[in-house]
């Protein structure tokens, strides 16, 4: 038996969890000590609040003691999966040091890392139920065959999709190891919970783009992509500008409304679609790469004492079930040799902060921003045409008089 605080990935008790061969042998208690020892609290069975809140923290926010409004409502800023509820007697010793406190006492891994979605991924589950996915998980192209194109692999997944419809595309293109997502998503309607206006999304497409062994990403096939689809469709594009900077600036000179997102330096993103989901606001292909790689998201906290949300070097394993869920046959995640990943998250969750951040644009300015976006290149056109006619008159003159 081995005891320990909860210091994540860089504790006792997690280094000794990654030398034991077979887990199955291994029963791992990780809860509040209160739950374990209750007899160390009887204020917790006399009546009345006889607990504080605390908020443990995330990448925007830190660990701090949080406090109801009047109604008993805290607010939304706050992920609801990280507010505990503690025993008024660890009140003097949260007061001396919370960080510790919720180490030792609540089992929250702050020196380490905690699981974003709590291990909790039933709803997204849930939002994958009776939605079969058309296309494969994984695809790839030949970076030396540009008539190897993108659309052609994924067009099937939008036959139904009327002509014009606004699609969110979103990429988080790879470094030389990673796979790229690739993620587009429609707008169905909208939803008011607790009286903030939340989005009803359809994913229609949410894949990795790998490559053959040795060769590049290919940012020519995803500009393609880019192009045929808006041919068809009202497309916005979004992606991180520093692994597309080309793709961007070929976008603004096409006038294809754009955005530049970063999951690097933005926790809320994330935290939006983990809002979406937990609401099962959104209907997402069936996609046990993605089930992985939510299930496997952390809160990392940093060397430096930042926290991050990332991914572990070791990606679970098996079939995640829950009591109580509609559907428990979908919930197998995928092996990917192991290796832990964020690809095809990352590019869901751009998708759907741009989309957020139109809807507020929308709100705020009653224009389309796409509608800005051609309305600003039409203006630079239109200020260079009175530039060369200005000139070319002005030659005219100078000719004239001599």
């Amino acid at each position: 038996m081995l005891d320990s605080s909860a210091n994540g990935d860089s504790g006792p008790s997690e280094r000794f969890k990654e030398m034991i061969p077979d887990r199955k042998m291994l029963l791992t208690v990780s809860e509040p000590q209160w739950n374990v020892r209750p007899e160390l609290y009887p204020e917790l069975k006399q009546p009345g609040n006889n607990t504080f809140m605390v908020y443990a923290g995330d990448p925007k926010t830190p660990p701090q003691k949080i406090y109801p409004d009047e109604n008993g409502k805290v607010s939304p800023e706050f992920d609801p999966d990280r507010i505990i509820n503690m025993p008024i007697s660890l009140l003097p010793e949260a007061n001396m040091d919370l960080r510790k406190c919720l180490m030792d006492k609540a089992g929250v891994p702050l020196a380490g890392s905690s699981l974003f979605f709590n291990g909790d991924i039933s709803h997204l589950v849930n939002c994958m139920s009776d939605y079969k996915n058309l296309l494969p998980e994984i695809i790839s192209v030949d970076f030396f065959d540009l008539k190897d194109r993108l659309y052609d692999k994924i067009k099937k997944a939008l036959e139904l999709v009327p002509l014009h419809t606004p699609l969110w595309v979103s990429l988080d293109l790879s470094s030389k190891h990673d796979l790229s997502g690739l993620s587009i998503i429609m707008l169905e309607g909208k939803k008011t919970v607790n009286k903030v206006e939340f989005p009803l999304i359809k994913s229609l497409v949410n894949v990795g783009v790998s490559r053959i062994p040795g060769q590049q990403t290919s940012i020519s096939h995803f500009y393609d992509l880019i192009k045929e689809l808006n041919k068809y469709y009202n497309v916005r594009l979004a992606a991180d500008s520093s692994h597309s900077i080309q793709l961007l600036q070929d976008a603004e000179r096409d006038m294809i409304p754009f955005r530049n997102i970063s999951t690097d330096r933005l926790p809320e993103p994330a935290q939006y679609l983990k809002s979406l989901i937990n609401l099962e606001l959104i209907k997402i292909p069936v996609n046990h790469r993605l089930l992985r790689e939510a299930y496997d998201l952390r809160y990392v906290t940093t060397p430096g004492g930042k926290i991050k949300i990332d991914h572990p070097v070791k990606a679970s394993s098996g079939t995640w079930k829950a009591d109580g869920m509609k559907n428990d046959d979908i919930s197998s995640f995928d092996s990917n040799d192991g290796i832990g990943s964020k690809d095809l998250f990352d590019a869901l969750e751009v998708g759907c902060w741009h989309l957020r951040l139109d809807m507020l644009d929308g709100t705020e300015l009653g224009v389309n921003p796409g509608y800005t976006l051609t309305m600003k290149g039409l203006d630079k056109q239109a200020g260079e045409d009175v530039k060369e006619a200005t000139r070319a008159q002005l030659q005219g003159m100078i000719e004239d008089i001599f």
